[in-house]
């Protein structure tokens, strides 16, 4: 019988099929689909090698300019001239300070949290003070990049001081942004090659191409997150840098400059601990980063009477390649960069998420440009 209740579910259940049918993707079309989808297009850098910053190439920018200049270029698509590099550098100046809260957060915090799981889990309750946070408009974001820009440096350096048991010292808005970062992070005035080592240092890893913490802040941002969740989310994409006592080892052993030291040292790495210190099965002979900041090593051993050092360090390299297969990375040269300048060489994975607010805030803007980012296709197995 039609209206019997086996009939009406036989009746239905076919209806349900063939919508069905009609909505299912064929597999081949359904592959092109995604591919399409999961592919986007840029104007901020190459996706892998990020040699460029909008059409400049890196060996360029690190010749003259300054990482605010950068961070402009990032964020602008062009480099500033002076008037607009002075107006930058005044918008960010108004921007120095910290919402009484998160100061106290800093100094309750006990010393021996790491400082980049720190500095990212703050970085989340920072639109918790900030009444443009909620909006998504471009001027509204460059906003939240200012304050960003300011606001990571003061944390970084506040907690620095208590870590130290330095006496509280402040941003000098008269004083040139690079060299006010370094001095209260070292308490030492860098000479005119230590400044510019710093300047090319935090430029140089301002943008590092189409990761996975570009990706995490694209994504959160196209799904109506704020620059300061985008930010946070990128932070927290990228592994917490738990080798510091392997890397204290490292310079200790190299410091001394005896060539004895460094070979057993060097000969008795495990491709594990190699990989710690900032080796890749990648080669990065080539890379513009290594280049550049192993140049600057060479000058700043010499200013600093580390020549013994650094040539230990060199030979420690062909002695890692020889027992791993490991090549050295950019992030090898970089630590001993921070180490010539008197950083501690802990703050070398702080100083990488702060230089990278400018281009992880360049994607999003370009991403909130493309429109939700949709996640790639997974299979079902």
């Amino acid at each position: 019988m039609h209206g019997s209740p086996h009939y009406r579910s036989e009746h239905l259940f076919s209806g349900l099929a063939k919508l069905v049918d009609r909505l299912s993707v064929p597999d081949d079309e359904a592959a092109i689909y995604a591919d399409n989808l999961s592919t986007l297009t840029t104007r901020i850098t190459h996706s892998h090698k990020a040699d460029h910053y909008r059409g400049y190439s890196l060996t360029q920018l690190a010749r003259k300019n300054t990482f605010l200049e950068v961070s402009f270029l990032l964020l602008q698509g062009e480099l500033p001239y002076q008037e607009e590099l002075a107006d930058f550098q005044s918008i960010l100046t108004e921007r120095a300070d910290l919402p009484k809260p998160v100061t106290d957060i800093i100094h309750q915090t006990p010393l021996h949290v790491d400082s980049s799981e720190f500095l990212r889990s703050v970085c989340a309750l920072l639109p918790l003070f900030d009444s443009q946070s909620k909006s998504s408009a471009e001027d509204s974001v460059l906003w939240q990049a200012h304050k960003l820009l300011m606001q990571i440096p003061l944390i970084l350096i506040e907690r620095q001081q208590l870590v130290e048991g330095w006496e509280p010292a402040e941003f000098d808005p008269d004083m040139h942004w690079a060299v006010n970062l370094a001095q209260l992070l070292t308490r030492r005035t860098p000479t005119p090659l230590g400044e510019r080592a710093f300047e090319v240092l935090l430029l140089s890893r301002a943008e590092l191409g189409y990761d996975a913490s570009a990706h995490a802040a694209r994504l959160v941002a196209s799904r109506g997150g704020n620059l300061y969740s985008a930010i946070a989310t990128a932070m927290n994409s990228i592994p917490i840098d738990d080798f510091q006592s392997e890397r204290a080892h490292a310079f200790d052993v190299l410091s001394t400059g005896n060539r004895y030291d460094t070979e057993k040292w060097a000969r008795n790495l495990t491709p594990g601990q190699a990989r710690q210190l900032g080796f890749g099965s990648e080669f990065e002979k080539e890379s513009i980063r290594l280049q550049l900041f192993n140049t600057f090593c060479h000058y700043l051993a010499e200013e600093n009477n580390l020549t013994a050092m650094e040539k230990s360090a060199r030979r420690a390299e062909k002695l890692i390649f020889e027992q791993t297969g490991l090549s050295p990375h950019s992030e090898w040269a970089a630590l001993r960069i921070l180490y010539y300048l008197g950083f501690d060489i802990e703050l070398n994975q702080p100083l990488l998420l702060l230089s990278r607010i400018p281009g992880w805030t360049a994607h999003v803007l370009e991403q909130l440009q493309q429109g939700p980012l949709v996640p790639a296709r997974l299979e079902y197995e």
